[in-house]
């Protein structure tokens, strides 16, 4: 039986590098394991968020389909489905959020600009702990069905920025990347993002993902890996105990994958 881990980074740390050594698949994936060794991080900065010692980044390499994207080198994407499963089913984690970052014209009042997108799980802001400056934060009834909430958070520095601090930009249309979305609030102070280095200046719920990136070649099936994770420890349970729980629920989620990985997929 295939043996693989399931790498939990602290969100308070940024990676210097990992070393991701991966036998070869070319005999079957059910005869080969894949070997993870985790070297040095750097302390870079405390993320402004609730107890960020509390969370962590989840990191695998695969098995893969043809079709991925990443948020940062080395591959730390999922699939929606898998992000799916995992998010029911873990046990030590106190919950599981995804998201992905893709740049986009933003325009509101047929004045444009370029900027940077973070499209979130609807559980994204309550994970963190992040709270609105004001308005509303973005929540998992906002994440239920695609297509059906049209709505975006700015950053608090996009806000102060692009729109001089201005209370009236609430609940009037933005247009993200061609698709009209409500705004329904703006995020905490200092707040842009759960990566370092990675500044949102919107988030989108993932349930708006298809309107937003209209030249998406890729769907929210098993073939296509694009959705970086992360999740909160619950209280007094260690990254070693979690990340041998949740391994559990993974190595389910790959067999379900495998057969995806000798039949690649082409667009």
């Amino acid at each position: 039986m295939a043996s693989f881990r399931l790498i939990l980074r602290g969100l308070a740390r940024a990676p210097v590098f990992s070393l991701i050594a991966i036998l070869s698949l070319a005999l079957g994936i059910g005869a080969n394991t894949a070997v993870f060794s985790l070297l040095d991080e750097v302390l870079l900065r405390t993320l402004p968020v609730k107890n960020p010692s509390g969370l962590v980044y989840l990191y695998s390499p695969g098995p893969r389909a043809s079709s991925w994207s990443e948020d940062e080198e080395g591959g730390p994407s999922f699939n929606y489905p898998t992000f799916l499963a995992l998010q029911k089913e873990q046990t030590a984690l106190a919950g599981l959020a995804g998201a992905f970052s893709v740049r986009a014209t933003l325009s509101y009042k047929n004045d444009a600009s370029y900027g940077g997108a973070r499209i979130v799980s609807g559980n994204y802001f309550d994970l963190l702990g992040v709270h609105p400056a004001i308005g509303r934060l973005l929540i998992e009834d906002d994440d239920q069905v695609s297509g059906s909430r049209p709505v975006v958070v700015l950053s608090y520095q996009y806000w102060v920025l692009r729109f001089g601090s201005d209370i009236s930009v609430l609940n009037q249309t933005m247009i993200v990347n061609g698709s009209p979305l409500t705004v329904v609030g703006v995020a905490q102070p200092g707040f842009t993002g759960e990566r370092v280095g990675r500044a949102a200046d919107v988030f989108v719920p993932i349930s708006m993902k298809k309107a937003v990136t209209p030249g998406w070649r890729g769907d929210n099936g098993r073939g296509d890996s694009w959705i970086t994770l992360f999740a909160r420890l619950k209280p007094g349970t260690t990254r070693e105990r979690a990340e041998s729980e949740i391994n559990v629920l993974y190595h389910a989620q790959l067999e379900q994958d495998a057969q995806l990985v000798h039949r690649p997929r082409t667009f």
